[in-house]
Formats: structure tokens, C-alpha cells, sequence
């Protein structure tokens, strides 16, 4: 048992000789834990006509309640560039899985290189971390990013995530460590402070 899609579509431009078609036919399904679907698609336009088909399985890597982890891996042949397909491994740990991975390997096709990359991240109560890199045609780029909030009110500062234009500022002084429910990545901090980050 499955799940079948089916799309089909058609753009007509008054500039090209001939009208742009798309169509594609997927079908995904699983045993036990992994999932296995399979794919095709075809395109018609003034460059010409293009097909691929592909399939994918991703395969759980076990875990429990602060970690999971499982591997994907996709392969099929397109018509204007041959052979491709990729291979990644993600997950995610810690306290309330706030931590999170993925390395990716992947082929492009017509001779092209394997390019790679890789990204982690964690998002806490005070903020949010992630950084990124990666490297395909002989060029390496990586990038980095922090953010969070910011309060300053009567008994002090207090940080927490990125806020929008309307916050609340819990006060719970016998509730250090508690979780706010209206706001679960958001704890109260040593002091008995919180920020809920939206109002909205």
C-alpha cells in the first residue's frame, strides 16, 4: 500500500513556436520503516524533449527519544545528462532533539564532479545556530549564522529567541528549567525569567 501522483500540465507562450509540457508520475510506499518511492518525468519545450527516471529509499538508523538518524539515497538516468544520484545521512539530538546534521554527497551528470556538503545546526532557548559548507566544481563555500532575542525590562535583560513585534515576559521564579507551553523551545531561565517570542 501506497500513494500514487499524477500531474500533467500545459503553458502556451505567444513568443515560442511551441507550447511547454510537463509530466510527472511518482509513487512512494514503505516496508516496515523504509521508504521507497519511484519516479518519472518528462518535459517538452523549444529546446527539446527531456525524461529522467529515478528512484529513492530512506532507511531509518535507529534512535530514541533525544536522537534519531537515517540515511537517504536517490539514483536515476535522465536523457540530457546521463547517469545521476546522491546519498545523504541527517539527523537529529540532545535535549528535545534541538541539535540537527546532514551530509550530503551527490553526481550531476555529463561528467560532472561529486559535490559535497554538510550543515548542523541547533536551536535553543536563547537562539538559534547553524553553519553550512560545501564544495562542487573545485569551489568551497561555507557560511555561518546566529540569532536570537533580547529584553530589557525593570529586573534586568533576559535572552531568548528572535521576537516578533508583539512578546510576553514570563516571570516564574520558583520555575527555573520549566518549558512554557504556548512557546515549548522556550525555557525558563536561572533567574525565573522567559520570553514568549509571539504573541501573534
Amino acid at each position: 500500500r501506497g500513494s500514487l501522483h499524477a500531474s500533467a500540465s500545459l503553458r502556451d507562450f505567444w513568443d515560442r513556436n511551441v507550447p511547454e509540457r510537463h509530466a510527472q508520475l511518482s509513487y512512494a510506499f514503505n516496508i516496515g520503516q523504509v521508504g521507497l518511492s519511484l519516479a518519472g518525468r518528462w518535459r517538452e519545450n523549444d529546446a527539446g524533449q527531456v525524461g529522467e527516471v529515478y528512484a529513492s529509499i530512506t532507511l531509518p538508523l535507529g534512535g530514541s527519544s533525544r536522537s534519531s538518524h537515517r540515511v537517504s539515497a536517490n539514483a536515476g538516468y535522465a536523457r540530457d545528462r546521463g547517469q545521476f544520484g546522491a546519498v545523504s545521512l541527517s539527523g537529529s539530538g540532545g535535549r528535545e532533539q534541538r541539535a540537527h546534521y546532514g551530509v550530503t554527497a551527490s553526481r550531476d551528470g555529463n561528467g560532472a564532479g561529486v559535490r559535497a556538503s554538510a550543515n548542523a545546526g541547533y536551536e535553543g532557548s536563547k537562539g538559534r545556530l547553524s553553519m553550512m559548507a560545501g564544495r562542487a566544481s573545485g569551489q568551497a563555500q561555507w557560511s555561518a549564522s546566529a540569532d536570537g532575542g533580547l529584553l530589557w525590562h525593570r529586573d534586568g535583560i533576559t535572552l531568548g529567541p528572535s521576537m516578533s513585534d508583539t512578546v510576553a515576559l514570563v516571570r516564574a521564579p520558583q520555575a527555573a528549567g520549566a518549558r512554557l507551553v504556548n512557546a515549548p523551545s522556550v525555557r525558563v531561565d536561572g533567574r525565573g525569567f522567559a520570553i514568549v517570542p509571539s504573541l501573534a
